[in-house]
C-alpha cells in the first residue's frame, strides 16, 4: 500500500493483481483500490472524492460511488453537481424516493445560484 496526496487530499492506494484467461491466452492486469483519508479536511478533498465516486460509478462498484459521493457531500452539501451524481445513482438501483430528494436539492441549489 502506498501513502499519496493528491489536490491535497491523502490518499492511501493498494493495487491488486488479477489473473485473466481469454480462451487458452492468460493476461495479468492490475488494479487499484485509492481510499480517501476524511480527516483530510477540505474543498480539494470533495474534488478528488467526487472524482473517485465518478470513476467507481462508471466500472459498476456502486456502494463505493456511493461511499465517496457521500464523503464529498460532507464537505460539499450544497454542491448540486454532487447531489446530481448521487441522484442518477440511487435512482439506477431502485433507490427512487432518496433519488429525487437528491434531484430536488440539485434543482434547489441550482435555482439559489442564479
Amino acid at each position: 500500500m502506498a501513502i499519496a496526496r493528491h489536490n491535497g487530499a491523502l490518499l492511501s492506494i493498494k493495487p491488486r493483481y488479477h489473473r485473466v484467461y481469454v480462451g487458452h491466452t492468460e493476461y495479468f492486469a492490475t488494479s487499484f483500490r485509492v481510499r480517501v483519508h476524511p480527516d483530510d479536511l477540505g474543498d480539494e478533498t470533495a474534488v478528488v472524492a467526487g472524482n473517485l465516486a465518478n470513476a467507481f460509478r462508471q466500472q459498476g462498484e456502486i456502494v463505493e460511488a456511493l461511499r465517496h459521493y457521500g464523503m464529498a457531500l460532507e464537505f460539499r452539501p450544497e454542491d448540486p453537481a454532487i447531489h446530481y451524481n448521487v441522484a442518477m445513482v440511487l435512482t439506477m438501483i431502485g433507490q427512487t424516493e432518496t433519488g429525487v430528494e437528491h434531484f430536488r436539492e440539485t434543482v434547489r441549489l441550482f435555482d439559489r445560484d442564479r
